[in-house]
């Protein structure tokens, strides 16, 4: 403590301390920022109204929603569930029967899904790497 007082009394390190104006401003932005998303939380609060409302249609859906609708096995979205459940379930793949092959042929795209959805994912975090600069 001793040597931070000491640091701060300097005349030739107060100036290298001294913080400016405009990044006291960004500070003070991004604070209240993270005020009104701490509001907003709290104000969404789980309710049972809330699930109502949400169940009957009057509620609109959330981003997560609407994402893993759009993106989930696009587009053949049946195939992909029936290759997802396939992929874990133990009495599905365990049983050699017709049913096995079928199933085997949707995991199949279920696989090839996920691998280009990541490559996609990956290629277009590159591409703006590129363009934008990184974080």
């Amino acid at each position: 403590m001793y040597v931070s007082m000491e640091i701060r009394a300097d005349p030739d390190m107060k100036i290298t301390l001294d913080v400016s104006e405009e990044k006291r401003e960004s500070v003070t932005q991004k604070l209240e920022e993270l005020l009104v998303k701490q509001q907003e939380r709290a104000v969404s609060r789980p309710s049972l109204l809330g699930f109502i409302m949400y169940k009957v249609g009057l509620a609109r859906k959330t981003p997560e929603d609407e994402e893993e609708t759009q993106d989930r096995g696009w587009p053949f979205p049946s195939l992909y569930k029936s290759g997802r459940r396939f992929s874990w379930d133990r009495e599905r793949y365990s049983t050699y029967d017709t049913r096995w092959l079928a199933g085997y042929m949707a995991y199949l795209y279920y696989r090839l899904h996920t691998r280009l959805s990541a490559l996609a994912r990956t290629l277009w975090q590159l591409s703006r790497y590129i363009v934008t600069g990184a974080p």
